[in-house]
């Protein structure tokens, strides 16, 4: 019953253990009760250190009879404590279990003493004697159970503390020893590894595998200032110790080893990292675990080469890999039995694919030596001249492997299909393409060249990304076999343009090749455009030249075609080219040459196209996009133009005037679209009447495009549509369609202006005599107009000529009325004026020297910003002359001479302009005047009055109202 009930309260819980400056909870502890004997101490052993198993120890007494523990259980009971007091740091406690209660009489005078009482008395110490009865529920039973394991908790702790404190100053006095002559650290270790047991018998792992890595940095100290005397040799020579699990501190006798001081350096570093380890896997911490062991490996695999020679050969390529394997297995034992978040798996199978890769990369070197595989990217450590055959390796699938190329070959697939499998659950994509890349190395050297080009096709180009260009030029270099091998010409020849940039050996191949293929476009990498500079157009006659700096990766001369290609967006593309010029290896500069765009806008450079042979390599020009050039539309070039109707007033209804001007070149089969881009509604109808060089004819409308037809070249026409609109300004786009109505010829955006310039309105004046109508003329503009004359179809009582109006200023004009009136208002604007009058000046100075072909040039040097309120005020404005850079004149010298001495003479001519009158513009403005309808109303009213003679008469007056 007693046993039931104490075993029933284990594990021992939540016991506070001081530890330094921190105070340690150690949640459950599990103790193992052992029936006492005299020989239940472990023996000593000279060079060791005893650690005590035993946390506390228990006398349990079942006598009630006061006599009988007298004669017999007291001797016994000293006895066993004699023995207990013997050893050191030992607790122990003596239990009275209460068979049954005795019943006292009701005259009983004097109470005999128990035997609980005489244990109290004779022993001395009330907190190490208790009493304990069968538990049979009651609060009573459970308080004495309570009390009696809380003294049990209290003697552990006691129990460990007193331990663990006579180690740590044993330990700590030999250490203080270590720079004394014949200081040995394998004693120094078996001290301080006692601390380690009596901490893990108490289930404190932390505190034991930090005491574990004390030592482990005491001996790298150690070694590196006194070497290592109490070591005898380096080890690793025994049977299977290239393959043994080094996780395993139970392999060999290492503890005895190193009380006996004959362990070796090989050995006590296996042990060493293998209670490490325990410590790990007793907590469950498995990404230290993990992290540790393959630091361990990697820094361990270092020491082996230093003590290659001891070794048999390849005994390190066989430990790493089998390390490694060992590892992964009890890691995995770890993860299948407990339950772990994502994040710590996935770390965990990242750090599992570098130790599966470091397994792999052995079997490389291994099937290097051994010719059953070549590893283009692994170098070795270390050269065996011995023959691999003679290699002791002990693990058996290693072994086999290395005898058959089959068995090789599946174990290389398996442990690399592996460690990809590892880092794709773990997302890493760098290491993802290197062991892609090994795989299609791997089929390649097999020559099975379909899953070679399967694997390396994954990762081609891919390394570039991260600055690995060598890697990916030994992948590219493999598909290029594969593709040679396999006649896959198109796929070789991407291939080849890419090595001729690393090796230039591969220019006479890929120059054979392109005679070769089929018709085939490929982005140019052999080409590389360093420069693009436009030439000045400074003339309508001069060409569009463009200047390319081409640096050519070939080392032979070709001889290519070049072309580049410019946009300004909706269809206006121009193309430049160069046939059958030679590039030399390295720089070239060469000019490609193309008509200038009958369309004007700002052009881009969008593609550079060069045609070697039967290949076309693309470059994209995105990098030289800042260098445009403006192509300003000359008289010949194609123009589109909107504006609304300049017939205004109230009888007329809002109409938008189109106007298309042709070039040079004249269109076929053109259709004209219009796309609102605001709040603007045209009524197309199905017909519109167009006018064409005077001449007015009807074309058909049909899901809103106009069908213009053919045009020819150097003509105009012009048509008018009705709209609505609430906006004061709009834009639409304004488009001309090729034949196919899919591609646009010439697309643009217009910003309209719905009021006019000029506003007119009009009011009738009713005289007693005559009727008349004023018309009242505001100009809405922010620069002065000047009206040249009005015309009207009536009789005008006001005709003002060549005056200006300033912004906001009204001119009255008073005519007669006729039934159909209309007034027309000829202007224009100070700022054309201006414009027109420098532009017609430049051309009469150059015409005088036969330069007039750079009229268009030298007028847009010049600045027309000026104030031309001022200037209308005062009546004349000085002009600056503008700097020009003559250096686009450097071919054209006998030019720019004549071109300076023009410059001067317009420099006198514009000191002082005076505003004159130009080709002006015309607002018509047409109403219908009614004249009034006159009904008449005579109202008599009598009106007495006296005449001068005092008699009274009767008068009436008379009304007339008019209607």
């Amino acid at each position: 019953m007693i046993e039931q009930e104490f075993i029933k309260r284990l594990p021992l819980r939540n016991l506070q253990w001081q530890s330094k400056n921190t105070t340690k909870i150690i949640a459950n502890l599990d103790l193992d009760i052992k029936r006492f004997q005299p020989d239940i101490f472990p023996k000593f052993t000279p060079g060791a250190v005893v650690t005590n198993v035993f946390f506390v120890h228990l006398f349990f007494v079942g006598c009630e009879d006061v006599d009988q523990y007298r004669s017999s259980v007291r001797k016994q009971l000293q006895d066993w404590l004699n023995a207990v007091c013997s050893k050191k740091n030992q607790e122990w406690m003596i239990v009275h279990v209460q068979q049954e209660q005795r019943q006292r009489g009701l005259f009983t005078l004097k109470r005999d003493q128990t035997v609980f009482e005489k244990l109290k008395s004779d022993f001395m110490q009330q907190r190490r004697v208790f009493q304990l009865r069968p538990f049979s529920g009651d609060t009573k039973d459970m308080d004495l159970w309570g009390e009696m394991f809380g003294r049990m908790a209290e003697c552990v702790v006691s129990t460990l503390t007193q331990q663990v404190t006579q180690y740590e100053e044993d330990s700590r006095r030999i250490e203080q020893q270590r720079m004394m002559p014949g200081w040995n650290y394998c004693q120094y270790f078996v001290y301080k590894e006692a601390i380690v047991f009596s901490l893990e018998l108490a289930g404190l792992y932390d505190e034991a595998l930090a005491h574990y890595d004390e030592l482990e940095a005491a001996f790298i100290q150690t070694l590196k200032e006194q070497g290592a005397p109490w070591f005898k040799k380096f080890g690793g020579t025994e049977d299977q110790d290239d393959s043994r699990d080094i996780m395993n501190f139970m392999g060999k006798p290492y503890r005895d080893w190193i009380i006996q001081n004959t362990i070796s350096i090989f050995d006590f570093r296996i042990y060493l990292f293998a209670r490490q380890a325990h410590m790990l896997m007793k907590m469950n911490q498995l990404l230290e675990l993990t992290y540790r062991a393959k630091t361990f490996i990697n820094q361990f695999s270092t020491t082996l080469v230093e003590y290659r020679l001891s070794l048999f050969p390849f005994f390190k390529e066989s430990w790493v890999y089998c390390s490694n394997l060992n590892v992964i297995q009890h890691c995995d034992e770890i993860l299948a039995f407990s339950k772990f978040p994502d994040h710590v798996i996935a770390t965990y199978e990242g750090m599992k694919g570098e130790m599966l890769l470091q397994a792999r990369l052995q079997l490389d070197t291994l099937g290097s030596y051994n010719g059953f595989h070549k590893y283009h990217l692994n170098g070795f450590i270390g050269v065996y001249p011995e023959d691999i055959s003679e290699s002791k390796i002990s693990q058996k699938p290693l072994s086999e492997a290395l005898k058959s190329q089959s068995v090789f070959d599946d174990l290389y697939l398996k442990t690399t299909q592996k460690a990809l499998k590892s880092f794709q659950t773990s997302a890493r994509p760098s290491t993802i393409k290197f062991l892609i890349s090994d795989l299609g190395n791997f089929w390649m050297q097999h020559q099975k060249y379909d899953k070679a080009i399967e694997q390396l096709e994954q990762v081609c180009f891919k390394y570039a990304e991260n600055g690995w260009h060598q890697i990916d030029v030994l992948n590219v270099k493999q598909l290029a076999t594969c593709y040679r091998s396999l006649s896959q010409n198109d796929k070789l020849m991407q291939s080849l343009c890419f090595l001729v940039g690393y090796d230039k050996s591969f220019s006479q191949e890929l120059l054979e090749l392109s005679q070769k293929i089929q018709s085939e476009s490929l982005k140019n990498v052999i080409f590389d455009l360093k420069s693009l500079q436009f030439g000045r157009l400074l003339t309508e006659e001069d060409p569009l030249l463009i200047k390319l700096v081409i640096d050519s990766e070939l080392e032979i001369p070709v001889t290519v075609s070049v072309s580049v290609r410019l946009s300004a967006g909706s269809g206006r593309d121009a193309e430049c080219q160069l046939s059958s010029v030679v590039l030399e290896p390295g720089k070239n500069t060469i000019s490609v040459a193309g008509d200038v765009p009958s369309i004007g806008g700002r052009y881009v450079p969008t593609q550079m196209h060069v045609r070697l042979n039967n290949l076309l390599l693309l470059t994209d020009l995105d990098p030289f996009r800042e260098q445009t050039l403006e192509i300003i539309p000359s008289e010949n070039a194609l123009k589109l133009n909107c504006f609304v109707s300049p017939k205004t007033g109230p009888a007329h209804n809002r109409k938008m005037k189109f106007t298309v001007s042709v070039g040079r070149e004249g269109l076929q089969d053109m259709r004209f679209k219009i796309l609102p881009l605001t709040s603007l509604v045209f009524d197309f109808g199905s017909k519109v009447d167009i006018v064409k060089q005077d001449v007015q004819s009807t074309v058909k409308v049909s899901d809103d495009l106009i069908h213009l037809g053919s045009i020819e070249p150097a003509t105009k026409l012009s048509f008018e549509l009705n709209f609505r609109t609430e906006a004061v300004n709009t834009e639409h786009k304004v488009s001309l369609l090729t034949s196919d109505s899919a591609q646009f010829l010439y697309s643009s955006v217009v910003r309209v202006q719905m009021s006019q310039l000029l506003e007119v309105s009009h009011e009738p004046i009713y005289g007693p005599e005559a009727t008349w109508i004023k018309y009242t003329i505001i100009n809405r503009d922010k620069i002065p107009l000047r009206v040249y004359q009005v015309d009207s179809s009536c009789q005008l009582l006001t005709n003002p000529k060549n005056l200006y109006l300033f912004p906001g200023q009204s001119l009255p004009i008073l005519t007669l009325p006729k039934q159909d009136c209309q007034l027309l208002v000829h202007y224009n604007t100070s700022r054309e004026e201006l414009s027109q009058f420098i532009k017609s000046q430049i051309q009469n100075v150059l015409q005088r020297h036969a330069l007039s072909h750079f009229t268009q040039f030298i007028f847009n040097q010049f600045d027309l910003s000026v104030d031309h309120v001022r200037t209308c005020a005062e009546g004349s404005v000085s002009v600056k002359i503008p700097s020009i850079d003559w250096s686009v004149f450097e071919d054209r010298e006998q030019e720019q001479t004549v071109l300076k001495d023009c410059m001067l003479e317009l420099e006198s001519l514009f000191q002082s302009i005076e505003p004159v009158p130009c080709k002006p513009k015309t607002l018509e403005y047409a109403h219908e005047f009614q004249p009034p309808v006159v009904s008449t109303l005579i109202l008599g009213t009598l009106v007495h009055k006296m005449d001068h003679q005092g008699r009274q008469i009767h008068c009436r007056t008379i009304g007339v109202v008019f209607d």
